[in-house]
């Protein structure tokens, strides 16, 4: 799960703040921003910020995921 953090588009100092309080992706998508950044004792708009990069994230992996399994059944269009 730690490299799920890292994979996120935000800044380094606020992934080892992440990590520090021991948040995962799954934790991230299921707290609100604003209990976030009380958690994290950040300005809400930062929080909103990591917020969205965690659900851009697992977007995005998903798309990769799809992605793949098409190439692989052989249902991937030209």
């Amino acid at each position: 799960m730690l490299s799920n953090i890292f994979g996120l588009d935000i800044a380094n100092g606020l992934k080892e703040l992440l990590l520090t309080h021991g948040f995962t992706l799954d934790m991230l998508l299921k707290t609100p921003p604003t209990e976030l950044a009380i958690i994290l004792g950040i300005d809400l708009y930062v929080a909103r910020l990591i917020y969205m990069a965690a659900k851009a994230y697992v977007e995005s992996s998903k798309e990769e995921k799809n992605t793949e399994s098409s190439f692989v059944d052989g249902t991937a269009s030209a």
